[in-house]
């Protein structure tokens, strides 16, 4: 039927109105997908546009997502280059369609529960009024439903409505992303349908969809980054259009993608954007794994251009990372994301209050404390419990974490915190925390340090329980606003009331360490108890410590105490800070009982400002040597990066060359064995058509295909040479006897012609001597007659004196000639002489150019049976390889067959 419209789109489309009008969705969705599909017509026209339009609409009655897919890639062939602007009002058209469905089923799924709790209430309450029974909540269906399956009445309600719907929806989205993940014109219908699609998954819960979708835009954005174009194109293709260049700069950065014209500004911007909404909704979900894969993305994304986005989606950014280390447990870079996070907001953000400031601050300077403090050097890395692989595996995630804060070195608590206290971020917290901070960097008593700190931790809890009523507000709201994702609340200082506690308890023991030796559980106890942790808390952070390498000591619950000093890492790591406080304190009974002498400090002091200025320009040559040092090692960093990188690319090519060459030398092995193959079927055509000839030459012309086969080839050949042979005998025979004939029919012919030829030579012996006698008298006669006139002649010249005079030319002529013959002798004589003298000279070339050619030939020889040599020699060591390979490949299967062999009882046994 489609065939008949399929003329004009026009009377497509009218055709497809008419089978709408009856019901027929199906078969106008059929025609106007023939239409689509059709080759005859491919130019862009609005007739398209109202067609796919209508296609789509069909799709969304009839829930084809499939279709659906199909439709848009037709469109897309058909408008990417003369309309995309089209191809945009489709996937618009496509996505209200999708979303409206979504919304109808979501109501009438809302209006059937209503309605069956309604009618559930009206029904049941006569029944618990006559049963007395106020237990009974279910009907007869409900309980046969339940007997059965797991899910409620809501929840199959849910699977029959809503489910269908959202499976649409989200197959929509990813058509749309698929269609559009390489369209340029388009992207930011790519990136407004991703954040559509986040939005979805936020909303509907869809964790599984969600993660799909996280791993469909990372595959995209992979796709873009290995063949959308360099880092830098953006920046040329500006300064070419600054410079008039715009064409080329645009033809220069054509990408292999169909429709990708390359990384710019715009597009960076729409991927962080898209990234940043990936990162909320994650957080949203807790998947934080993704989250953390997102961060990744984020930062490969920043690597593309040169510059840095926008001091709002960095504080975004940050504030997400937040939130993943936090869950990660990672309190170092929890702090760092926090403090890059105040950083950005105190430069940028110059509409936030001072309450809004305070609380960032102090959760930066509370996340900075939760930090567990560093050891006190080498010694407790060397006693820490971690063996050297997990020391690497922990180096490397640290590092991983650093490069997505923007950090070159590893941070560290210690930095971190003075550079918080230049900043002067102690004087924007509140006072109690300012003195917190004191309390757990500066106090050197730990009998007091939970006495001291109680009061500010406990204001720190009842600001966590107000932000705990806050987050249940907004969660109440949530549950009532369900048309969007709502963003969580902001967390503040509460979160950090438990890592406080044990940040306390950590520098508690080390405090502990530096003094005792050991201390009894009920004293341990008693000084923890302000900490607000069970002791069953406290035990399990202190062994969380010691595994850590954190402390030092061993809880003995024998003799109910704990030990400190295990071993000599543990008092170097804690004596320090009590030992200085100590020699402090010495110091100050000293100056107090003997004053030391003012003058001679001043001297002093005065000498030592001499020596630092005598020593300051060499202080500063050497600071400006080792900056110099410094850049040069940086340089030695990248260039050994450079070439780690280039040895890379080396091996991924040698790789990529050995796995074609494996691919060529499969194709060629392909190639010859469907030569070979090619060659047997010649083979056996030939055997064939040879049999077939020798039927025939054999006069059996009576066998088929059959009982051709089944003839031995050997056998009609010896029967075929038989024959032959014998024909050949009878042929010879013949010819043998006939020319026996012909040899006795020649001879008697002979015999009797023998006097008839020999009368017939007589006769022309005799005619011959007679014609000869006559020509000889006739010559006779003619030279006699020309001797009698020369003679005549002769007479008549002497009679005149001729002969005289030509004597006496001839002597002058021949002396003349002697002259020339003598002249022309020694010229001989001398050339002779010059040619044998040449001779000589060519002979020695020839000699010499002999020798060289054999001494050429000599090297030649040799180089060649070198060459010989070595590739014998090679292909001895491919031999030897292809069967030591043979033996390895032979072995190995033997150990495979052996371990199946051995694996077979035990299967059976089970």
């Amino acid at each position: 039927m489609s065939h008949m419209w399929n003329q004009k789109p026009e009377n497509a489309l009218r055709r497809a109105d008419e089978l709408i009008a009856i019901g027929e969705h199906p078969s106008a969705l059929s025609l106007l997908h023939d239409i689509l599909s059709s080759r005859r017509y491919k130019t862009w026209s609005t007739s398209y546009e109202k067609i796919m339009l209508r296609y789509i609409d069909l799709c969304v009655h009839l829930r084809r997502h499939r279709e659906v897919k199909d439709g848009l890639h037709q469109y897309r062939n058909l408008s990417q280059q003369q309309a995309p602007g089209s191809l945009e009002v489709v996937v618009g058209h496509l996505i209200a369609g999708a979303e409206g469905v979504t919304a109808k089923a979501r109501a009438e799924a809302d209006a059937a529960s209503r309605a069956h709790a309604a009618g559930r209430g009206s029904e049941a309450a006569p029944s618990r009024e006559e049963d007395g029974d106020l237990d009974v909540t279910h009907t007869p269906e409900s309980l046969v439903m339940s007997a059965v399956t797991a899910d409620t009445d809501d929840d199959r309600r849910e699977a029959g409505l809503v489910l269908p719907a959202l499976k649409f929806q989200w197959e929509a989205y990813r058509a749309i992303l698929d269609i559009l993940r390489t369209n340029s014109r388009l992207e930011h219908v790519y990136h407004g349908t991703a954040v559509r699609a986040f939005t979805f998954c936020g909303r509907h819960r869809r964790r599984t969809e969600f993660r799909r979708l996280c791993e469909m835009l990372r595959m995209h954005l992979g796709t873009l980054q290995r063949h959308g174009g360099s880092a830098a194109d953006a920046e040329a293709e500006a300064a070419a259009v600054a410079e008039g260049r715009a064409a080329a700069a645009v033809d220069d950065r054509k990408s292999k993608l169909r429709g990708w014209e390359g990384w710019s500004a715009e597009s960076i911007e729409f991927h962080l954007n898209t990234r940043f909404k990936q990162l909320e909704v994650a957080s949203h979900l807790d998947q934080y794994n993704e989250g953390f894969r997102t961060v990744e993305d984020i930062y490969s994304i920043m690597q593309i251009s040169r510059r840095t986005p926008r001091a709002k989606l960095m504080a975004f950014y940050y504030e997400k990372l937040t939130d993943i280390f936090w869950v990660s447990g990672n309190h170092l870079f929890h702090a760092y994301a926090w403090y890059k996070y105040y950083t950005l907001c105190r430069e940028y953000a110059r509409h936030m209050t001072e309450a809004d400031r305070t609380r960032q601050a102090s959760c930066v300077l509370l996340a900075a404390l939760c930090i567990p403090a560093d050891g006190a050097g080498e010694a407790e890395k060397s006693a820490s419990p971690l063996t050297t692989t997990e020391d690497e595996i922990a180096q490397e995630k640290t590092a991983r974490m650093a490069t997505l804060l923007g950090f070159n070195t590893n941070p560290t608590r210690a930095a971190l915190l003075a550079e918080l206290q230049a900043r002067g971020l102690l004087r924007a917290v509140p006072p109690h925390l300012a003195e917190l901070h004191r309390q757990m960097e500066e106090a050197d008593d730990p009998l007091a340090l939970v006495r001291e700190c109680r009061a500010h931790m406990a204001t720190v809890r009842e600001a966590g329980k107000a932000e705990e009523a806050e987050k249940a507000a907004a969660q109440e709201t949530d549950e009532e606003k369900k048309d969007d994702v709502v963003a969580p609340v902001k967390a503040g200082v509460g979160r950090y009331g438990d890592a406080l506690a044990r940040a306390i308890l950590l520098k508690l023991m080390r405090s502990l360490g530096g003094l005792y030796h050991t201390v009894s559980l009920p004293r341990l106890t008693e000084l923890t108890e302000g900490l607000g942790m069970s002791f069953q808390d406290v035990e399990k952070a202190i062994v969380v410590a010691v595994r850590a390498g954190q402390v030092h000591c061993r809880l003995d619950h024998r003799a109910g105490c704990v030990r400190f000093g295990g071993n000599d890492a543990g008092l170097t790591a804690a004596s320090p800070g009590s030992l200085g406080g100590l020699a402090r304190g010495l110091a100050k009974v000293l100056n107090t009982l003997n004053p030391p002498d003012r003058g001679a400090a001043r001297e002093q002091r005065a000498a030592v400002y001499a020596v630092v200025r005598r020593g300051m320009r060499a202080e500063h040559a050497a600071a400006l040597e080792r900056k110099n040092v410094i850049e040069r090692r940086k340089e030695e960093l990248e260039r050994v990066a450079q070439e780690k990188l280039r040895e890379d690319v080396r091996i991924k090519a040698e790789e990529e060359a050995k796995r074609r060459a494996a691919e060529a030398e499969r194709l060629a092995a392909d190639q010859r064995r469907r030569a070979l193959e090619k060659q047997a079927k010649i083979r056996e055509e030939m055997e064939f058509l040879e049999k077939k000839k020798y039927l025939t030459a054999l006069g059996k012309t009576e066998m088929d295909d059959k009982e051709l086969a089944e003839v031995d080839a050997s056998e009609l050949v010896r029967e075929h040479a038989s024959k032959a042979a014998k024909k050949k005998e009878d042929a010879d025979r013949k010819l043998r006897e006939a020319a026996r004939r012909l040899d006795y029919v020649t001879r008697a012919v002979r015999i009797e012609e023998l006097p008839i030829a020999k009368a017939r030579f007589d006769d022309r012996t005799a005619t011959a001597a007679q014609r000869h006698g006559e020509e000889a008298a006739e010559a006779l006669r003619d030279a006699e007659a020309r001797w009698r006139a020369d003679v005549g002649h002769r007479a008549g010249l002497v009679e005149f004196s001729v002969l005289d005079h030509m004597d006496e030319y001839e002597a002058g002529i021949m002396s003349a000639r002697e002259a020339v013959h003598r002249t022309q002798c020694q010229q001989c004589d001398v050339d002779a002489a010059a040619e044998a003298q040449a001779g000589k000279r060519r002979r020695a070339e020839q000699r010499q150019q002999a020798e060289e050619d054999a001494r050429r030939a000599e090297q030649e020889r040799i180089a060649r049976e070198a060459e010989e040599a070595r590739l014998a020699a090679e292909r001895e060591r491919k031999e030897e390889e292809d069967m030591r390979r043979a033996a390895e490949e032979e072995k190995r299967r033997q150990g495979e067959m052996a371990a199946r062999d051995a694996e077979a009882p035990r299967a059976a046994r089970f």
